[in-house]
């Protein structure tokens, strides 16, 4: 009898990483931010997303008042909310795809922001 072992050496993940602006208060600017540090193994710049739970990725048109702006070289992706409305209420999910071309594998790592709104009163 012959055993075969089978081993695969996946690289550390990238680390993802979720700031606000501070508090979110309907009617004023918000915007979060999704830092991603880079492994130096992979050698490969990552895809960064923002995604709502519905598996929709956001782009400038996704939402009403929502713009995203990126870093260079491409380590962060802020999600801006100007102005912030309560409909914006909601759990979102930084989303980090690399290509390991050595191994031939996709790592994605996640970090989720849950914006819970505040209603301004007069």
């Amino acid at each position: 009898m012959k055993i075969l072992f089978f081993v695969c050496l996946v690289p550390d993940p990238t680390h993802v990483g979720i700031s606000s602006s501070g508090s979110a208060v309907a009617g004023e600017m918000y915007a979060v931010t999704c830092q991603v540090s880079l492994n130096k193994k992979l050698g490969q710049t990552p895809v960064i997303e923002w995604v709502w739970p519905s598996e929709l990725v956001l782009n400038d048109n996704s939402l009403e008042n929502v713009s995203l702006s990126t870093s260079s070289p491409s380590t962060t992706l802020t999600l801006s909310f100007t102005p912030l409305h309560t409909s914006h209420a909601g759990c979102y999910v930084c989303r980090a795809v690399t290509i390991d071309t050595d191994a031939a594998i996709s790592i994605t790592n996640n970090n989720t922001s849950i914006i819970l709104v505040e209603g301004k009163f007069w």
